[in-house]
């Protein structure tokens, strides 16, 4: 091999490993980018099931307002993407409201524990589970 010849595989070699680099980079940026979107949508389905989930729980409150001896499972479609399911049970001298609202794939578990003689609010708080 003379000395332009091997200059010239040299070269060659160094623009393929630098395009090849290059190619990585750009794609990892570009997926990292695609991920972010779907990262983002999941935040929003989460934050219209939490509110979903407080429109239940409102709903929960009237249906308890208009009958305090009122228990049992109840269903709620707000709009084609949120809905809502409210259980309403009686637990010793509290009452509580278990509510699971969903938003496309994102679910929101809340348990609120309320005192049925004033209906003001013990506790509430997100469950793992409903």
């Amino acid at each position: 091999m003379t000395h332009s010849t091997a200059s010239g595989f040299i070269a060659l070699m160094s623009a393929i490993l630098i395009s090849a680099v290059l190619l990585l980079v750009v794609t990892t940026g570009s997926l990292t980018g695609f991920y972010q979107r779907f990262n983002i949508l999941d935040t929003e389905f989460k934050g219209r099931s939490a509110a979903a989930a407080d429109a239940c729980a409102d709903q929960a409150f009237l249906l308890v307002a208009n009958n305090s001896a009122y228990v049992g499972l109840t269903f709620l479609d707000i709009n084609p993407l949120d809905t809502c399911r409210a259980l309403v049970g009686d637990n010793s001298s509290d009452k509580s409201i278990r509510i699971q609202a969903t938003s496309s794939s994102a679910v929101t578990n809340l348990q609120i524990i309320y005192n049925p003689n004033t209906l003001s609010v013990v506790s509430w708080q997100e469950i793992p589970v409903f």
